[in-house]
């Protein structure tokens, strides 16, 4: 140890073996630092290049601007990366991938989902070139906030749970910075019920930097989009390699435009739950209110309860599901199969009612006939000859009785089996 404190600073080296100019070599068709390396213009660059040391000496130098400083008036590098922008005008790339660990707590009510994810970005900053490999930091590193780091937004992000969220640097000698953010947030969704409970919803990730114009810093992905396994017990979440992503730019102010980079994937609904939980139940009741059409007219109290409970507890199915959605102006596959049973169910209550009332007053008719018939044969009163509409009345009750619920049985079933089919098969 006190070899170590006596040990002079400026003799430590690079953890590794440096690295040479040779060695920095430029990405096709991108002018990077060391191609300004073009006489004495490039002496702050060649100075930079020249940095070494172990990394607690590298990070407060580099954070620093050391041993330029002064001479450039900067006290840390937080500001925009000195680049191909600064040195020839041109436009800086910027590079983005995304890995997706997460997603969890779908919120279909509010449209929205929980997502841990790192995203990655790379870029140049010649204020950052020395001679050794690379050096790594992270947050915790008390020179963390003297570095630039993008000016992150992505559009439909709500919230971030900021106690677990984390961010480092990888920088390399030849000034590539590699600054990774490890993040929980919740990000807004715009969902479509139309095809519940086979519906697909589409989200998208909207990834851009406010502020930086599109000729100032490019914005494009690096890669394509990677993944954990994505699983979730009620959606199929699409692996991260089967994103589809691209890269866009949207006018801002001034005439300028911005870049954004956009990551879009698939939740597809696992329909086993609705159609255990809603669907086949409503089948149940349906068949509930059909057994009554061959329950006897005449039984009246079971009749009743056989139109009218499995309605109501449907309607109670149906307000359930309807607390699951937000607010929607247009029916849904469940909803649409919800209220095919509940008409077919008042139907069934309707043509109870119909036979019931036709049963009676016929009987009422067939009893007054009856008695007038008798009384004529006891001499009391003469018989009338009945008028047409007494035999029409008599003519339709009769049919209603014997009719309407032997076609109900046969019509009820067709129409409900055309109707899930129109509804579930499309």
């Amino acid at each position: 140890l006190g070899l170590l404190l006596a040990a002079p600073v400026r003799g430590w080296t690079c953890v590794g073996n440096p690295i040479t100019i040779e060695e920095r070599v430029c990405n096709p068709g991108h002018r990077c630092c060391y191609s300004l390396l073009n006489g004495t213009e490039d002496a702050w660059i060649r100075t930079f290049m020249a940095r070494q040391g172990i990394p607690d000496q590298l990070v407060p130098m580099l954070g620093r601007g050391h041993p330029l400083g002064q001479a450039m008036n900067i006290s840390d590098v937080s500001g925009l990366p000195i680049d191909a922008y600064y040195t020839r005008g041109e436009t800086s790339p910027i590079k983005v991938s995304l890995h997706v660990e997460k997603v969890s707590a779908i919120d279909q009510k509010r449209q929205r989902f929980n997502m841990q994810y790192s995203l990655t970005w790379t870029w140049q900053d010649c204020r950052l070139l020395f001679s050794c490999p690379q050096v790594a930091f992270d947050s915790r590193h008390k020179s963390f906030g003297d570095f630039w780091s993008p000016p992150l937004k992505i559009k439909e992000r709500e919230d971030d749970v900021t106690a677990i969220t984390s961010s480092r640097h990888f920088i390399t000698g030849h000034g590539w910075d590699i600054y990774t953010e490890d993040r929980v947030s919740t990000f807004a969704c715009h969902f479509d019920f139309r095809d519940m409970p086979f519906d697909r919803q589409l989200c998208n990730l909207t990834i851009h930097m406010p502020d930086l114009f599109e000729d100032r810093m490019s914005l494009t992905w690096f890669g394509p989009v990677t993944s954990d396994t994505l699983d979730n017990a009620e959606w199929e979440i699409e692996e991260g390699p089967a994103w589809r992503r691209w890269n866009t730019s949207v006018p801002v102010r001034w005439g300028m435009s911005e870049a954004r980079a956009v990551a879009q994937f698939t939740l597809k609904r696992r329909p086993g739950y609705l159609l255990l939980n809603f669907v086949l139940q409503y089948v149940c009741f349906y068949l509930c209110s059909y057994v009554g059409l061959w329950v006897d007219i005449t039984a009246v109290p079971a009749r009743a309860m056989l139109a009218v409970v499995p309605m109501l507890v449907t309607a109670n199915k149906i307000s359930a599901l309807t607390a699951s959605l937000p607010p929607i102006s247009y029916q849904t596959r469940v909803g649409e199969f919800a209220m095919v049973n509940i008409v077919a169910m008042t139907i069934h209550t309707i043509s109870f009612g119909c036979v019931h009332f036709a049963s009676r007053r016929r009987k009422q008719i067939k009893e007054a006939y009856e008695a007038e018939q008798t009384n004529a044969e006891q001499g009391v009163v003469m018989v009338a000859e009945r008028s047409s509409f007494s035999q029409w009345e008599y003519a339709v009750t009769e049919a209603i009785t014997r009719n309407l619920e032997m076609h109900m049985r046969w019509f009820s079933l067709v129409a409900y089996f055309i109707a899930g089919l129109a509804i579930f098969v499309r």
